[in-house]
C-alpha cells in the first residue's frame, strides 16, 4: 500500500501498446523525480541539520530506495518461483502464524515510531521545542524539509515489515529441512541424503534471491543507527541533569526515544541474521552425526556430506555486512567490543 501511495510499485514492464507505452514513460519519470527531490534534500539536510536528524532522513532515504528497488526488480516474483520449485513453501506455511504475527508487529511499531519520529522532528523545526543546536533555517526549507522526511518515514514501516518477513520466510525453510533431516532414519541411504542435500542447495538459491537488497539493507540501517545512537549518547551525557531544571528533562526524554528505537531496530537486524545463519549450517551438526553413527552408510553418502558440509563452512551464506562478512554472533560481539572500546575511548577524550 506504501509504493501504491507513492506510485512506485509494479516493475518497468516492455509496454505492448502505445498506453503502456505512456504509462511506463511517466511511471519511470515519476520514480526519477521522486528520487532526486529526496536526495537532494538529504544533501542539504546533511549540510544544515544535527547528525541525528541526518541520520533518521537517511535511513528513511534508504527504506524509500529499497522500496523502489525492491518492486521494480521483480524480487517477489522471483522468491515466489523459487520458493515453489525449492519446497513449495513447506516451511513458510506451517510457520505461517509465526511470519505473519512479525509482520504486523512490525509494520505496528514501524508505524507508531515513524509517527512519533516525524512529530519530534517537526516540533523542532518549528521552534516548539529545542532538542539540538541547529543552524537557523528558513520557512521554505522547513517546509521542504518536513514534506521530503514525510515522504520517507512513510516508507519506514513497509520496508522494515518487507525486510523482516522474506527473512523469516527463509529462516523457517531452513528450519524445517533442517530438522526433517535431523529426524529422518534413513538418511544414511543415499536416496535419502541426495534429496536433502539438493533440496538444501535449492533453498540456498532461493535466498540469494533476495540476499543482496536485504544485505545492503541491514548493513545501511546497523551503520545509521551506530552513528545516531553515537550521537544521542554524546549529547546526553554533556547534558546538565540538574534537579532544578527538572521541567526541561523532557528533551533528553525525547531524543532517549530516538535512542531506543535505533536500538531496538539495530537488535531485531542482529537476532534475525543470528536465526537465519543458524539454520543455514544447521545441517551440518545432523551431517556429522551420519558421519560418526553405528550405522554404516552409503559409501558415497559421506563424500556428499563432507562437500556440502565444506562448502557451508567457506561460503558466506546469510545476510552480509558491506559485502564483506557475514553478519553472525562473532560479528555482534565484535560490534558490541567495539562499541564499548569506543565508549570508553570518547569517555576519557571528554572528560
Amino acid at each position: 500500500y506504501t509504493s501504491r501511495c507513492l506510485l512506485i510499485y509494479g516493475p518497468f514492464q516492455a509496454p505492448k501498446s502505445s498506453w503502456q507505452k505512456f504509462q511506463r514513460t511517466v511511471q519511470i519519470a515519476w520514480a526519477v523525480l521522486l528520487s532526486l527531490f529526496i536526495v537532494g534534500v538529504a544533501v542539504i539536510s546533511v549540510c544544515k541539520m544535527p547528525p541525528v536528524y541526518y541520520c533518521v532522513y537517511l535511513v528513511g532515504c534508504i527504506d524509500f530506495f529499497f522500496l523502489l528497488y525492491w518492486n521494480k526488480s521483480e524480487k517477489v516474483s522471483e522468491y515466489s518461483k523459487r520458493l515453489k520449485k525449492s519446497s513449495i513453501g513447506v516451511g513458510t506455511l506451517k510457520n505461517a502464524k509465526q511470519v505473519l504475527l512479525r509482520r504486523n508487529v512490525s509494520l505496528a511499531i514501524g508505524g507508531l515510531c515513524s509517527m512519533m519520529v516525524f512529530g519530534i522532528l517537526a516540533a523542532d523545526m518549528v521552534d516548539v521545542v529545542h532538542l539540538l543546536p541547529k543552524k537557523s533555517t528558513s520557512l521554505p526549507w522547513c517546509c521542504l524539509y518536513l514534506t521530503s522526511l514525510f515522504l520517507v518515514l512513510l516508507c519506514v514501516p513497509a520496508a522494515n515489515c518487507t525486510a523482516f518477513c522474506y527473512i523469516e520466510s527463509a529462516t523457517a525453510e531452513f528450519e524445517i529441512i533442517d530438522r526433517d533431516f535431523a529426524h529422518d532414519a534413513n538418511k544414511h541411504q543415499l536416496p535419502v541424503a541426495r534429496h536433502y542435500i539438493r533440496g538444501h542447495g535449492q533453498l540456498l538459491k532461493l535466498f540469494a534471491a533476495v540476499s543482496g537488497p536485504l544485505s545492503a539493507w541491514c548493513s545501511a540501517h546497523i551503520s545509521l543507527n551506530f552513528i545516531a545512537i553515537y550521537k544521542i549518547f554524546h549529547f546526553l551525557y554533556g547534558y546538565d541533569f540538574d534537579i532544578q531544571h527538572v521541567f526541561k528533562f523532557w528533551k533528553p526524554a525525547l531524543l532517549s526515544f530516538l535512542l531506543v528505537f535505533a536500538l531496538v531496530q539495530s537488535i531485531c537486524i542482529f537476532y534475525s541474521a543470528i536465526m537465519l545463519r543458524k539454520w543455514i549450517i544447521g545441517i551440518r551438526g545432523a551431517m556429522l552425526k551420519v558421519a560418526t553413527s553405528e550405522r554404516i552408510p552409503h559409501e558415497q553418502v559421506f563424500p556428499l556430506f563432507s562437500l556440502h558440509s565444506l562448502d557451508l563452512h567457506h561460503q558466506p551464506y546469510g545476510l552480509s555486512f558491506c559485502g564483506l562478512t557475514v553478519i553472525n554472533h562473532h560479528f555482534v560481539m565484535a560490534c558490541i567490543l567495539l562499541a564499548g572500546f569506543g565508549a570508553l575511548y570518547c569517555y576519557q577524550q571528554y572528560n
